[in-house]
């Protein structure tokens, strides 16, 4: 019996076949309301077409307010703010508001504000994402999509202007904020994400033409602002399932860069020109929105909407997503699995030096990763009464899996051969992306051998000797996973290969011995801010020492 799975792909297929395809879910996308006066076309369209069903989601990309900002004691700035939002009254579905720099004017005292008069006037508490100034918020479509709304502001401005910014907020670093990026991508594998923002990645309107400098953070040019958009395209590049909706420039504009799906939105009120560049596919000064349409087959489409016409039709359309096409996969006799096998972690042509080469840096323990050991095969779906995969994991030195059974108990299944390109990818080249191709060059090879530093086999013997001096421990063991079944698109990656599998550290572990029998495990920035609210919660400091040393 062949296993059938499926595979996404951006690329652009007939858009004529879609109308027979069946609607999961609606996103319409605008930016820029806070620089209009008087009557807005494309808000009044917007408020009928959130009425018009529960599967649809409105999208302001930030700027919402003028470039004054925001402050509730300021008659004209509550009542230019308040007139939008009376055209979005009854919606069905859902209405997000994103910052973008006007939003920011009045700092985060002025962002809470316009925060709680929108939630309030449109009764719904959710309405302005990401809250209280912090910088991400994930919100689940349906099971083809997920948004992924983020703050480029925060990212952006100089926070030195805004102290106390992060008080409310788990990410408080650059740092962070693009691990979190990462993570929530990595939570959405086998859907494509929409990450929606006010600074588009890339764009060709007035903030970034001849006469930017890159004086100003809001332009293209400038070193933060490009930083920025190299992080983040590098991050989708790596993923292969994330697209972009932004404002910020006042037009409308669809580019492909490096093979990703940036969609520009941001002429609610105003339009402006933009020029045409690297990837560009359609551009248009007039207002307008974007509609996303994501289908139940897992397809995508985009179309743009004026005023031109009274948005009677699209004035551009074209796919995004194909719909799932289906692969046929390798038959694996899994009854003819040895119980074990001898594997190593490298071949010995892999570590091969010479003389002088390890004269220079050492034996290491090389000979323990060339040479064969006797490990138990593992069947994932008998393995601890059955395990499936969830996703990959988010490490940035590891190839990885996280596996759960049927209880719901989560396993990390770790690979024993460190990968070079993931570790050089995060820590060296964050802003430009590795092409897999590159893991037989030199310095990649280089890096694999300093992993030869650590004895592999050392992670066995934690345990008792954790257990001996009384600190908390996973336990790891080791295994041989073949190419099988359970594996499923994962087994040309990961299949007959070295593992270590244990416990993910999480809550459930009430019954393991190893981790004190706790129920509920909390993280660090968690313990930290119940540490600083003077709840009753006190750290042993004896086991806290024991286990840092």
């Amino acid at each position: 019996m062949r296993t059938i799975i499926f595979l996404l792909s951006f690329v652009v297929f007939p858009v004529q076949a879609q109308e027979r395809k069946k609607v999961s879910h609606t996103i319409y996308a605008t930016g820029n309301i806070g620089y209009g006066t008087g009557n807005n076309e494309v808000l009044r369209e917007l408020g009928k077409l959130s009425q018009s069903s529960e599967n649809t989601t409105v999208l302001f990309l930030g700027n919402n307010v003028s470039s004054s900002g925001f402050d509730k004691t300021d008659e004209a700035s509550v009542q230019q703010l308040g007139n939008n939002l009376s055209l979005l009254k009854n919606f069905k579905g859902n209405l997000f508001f994103i910052p973008g720099s006007t939003d920011w004017k009045k700092g985060t005292n002025g962002l809470k504000q316009q925060q709680d008069y929108i939630n309030t006037s449109l009764g719904n508490a959710k309405a302005f994402m990401p809250k209280d100034g912090c910088p991400i918020k994930k919100i689940v479509i349906d099971n083809t999509i997920d948004l992924l709304m983020i703050d480029s502001e925060w990212a952006l401005m100089d926070w030195n202007k805004f102290p106390n910014l992060n008080d409310d907020c788990d990410i408080k670093s650059k740092t962070a904020f693009y691990t979190e990026i990462e993570n929530q991508i990595v939570k959405s594998q086998n859907k494509k994400v929409l990450v929606a923002l006010n600074h588009p990645p890339v764009s060709y309107g007035k903030y970034n033409n001849f006469l930017s400098f890159g004086l100003d953070p809001q332009e293209i040019n400038n070193k933060h602002y490009r930083e920025f958009s190299d992080m983040l395209l590098t991050i989708a590049q790596r993923f292969k399932n994330v697209m972009f909706v932004a404002g910020h420039e006042t037009n409308l504009q669809y580019i492909t860069e490096r093979n990703i799906p940036v969609i520009v939105s941001g002429s609610a009120a105003v339009g402006e020109k933009s020029k045409n560049g690297p990837g560009s596919e359609f551009s248009s000064d007039e207002k307008g929105f974007a509609k996303i349409t994501s289908y139940t087959d897992g397809s995508i489409k985009l179309e743009f909407y004026s005023t031109s016409n009274k948005f009677a039709s699209p004035v551009f359309e074209t796919g995004l997503v194909t719909e799932y096409a289906p692969i046929k996969t390798e038959e694996y006799n899994e009854k003819a699995t040895s119980e074990y096998v001898y594997q190593s972690i490298y071949k010995p042509e892999e570590l091969k030096h010479s003389k002088l080469y390890t004269s220079l840096w050492g034996e290491h323990y090389r000979k323990d990763y060339i040479t064969p050991v006797k490990v138990k095969t593992a069947l994932l779906d008998t393995l601890y009464g059955g395990l499936e995969v969830v996703r990959k994991g988010g490490g940035h030195q590891t190839n990885s899996l996280r596996l759960k059974d049927r209880s719901g108990k989560e396993y990390a299944l770790r690979n024993v051969k460190k990968s070079s390109l993931r570790f050089i990818q995060y820590f060296l080249f964050k802003t430009q992306y590795l092409d897999p191709s590159l893991d037989d060059t030199y310095f990649v090879q280089l890096l694999q051998d300093y992993w030869t530093t650590a004895n592999p086999y050392a992670p066995l013997t934690i345990a008792d000797l954790s257990d001996a001096i009384g600190v908390y421990h996973a336990n790891p063991e080791l295994y041989f996973i073949p190419k099988q079944k359970a594996l499923d698109v994962y087994n040309d990656d990961y299949g007959d290969k070295i593992y270590y599998i244990e416990e993910q550290i999480s809550d459930g572990l009430g019954n393991v011995a190893s981790f004190g029998y706790h129920d509920t495990i909390i993280g660090s920035p968690d313990l930290i801010e119940k540490l600083e609210r003077k709840d009753k919660v006190s750290v042993n400091e004896s086991l806290y020492i024991r286990t840092r040393l």
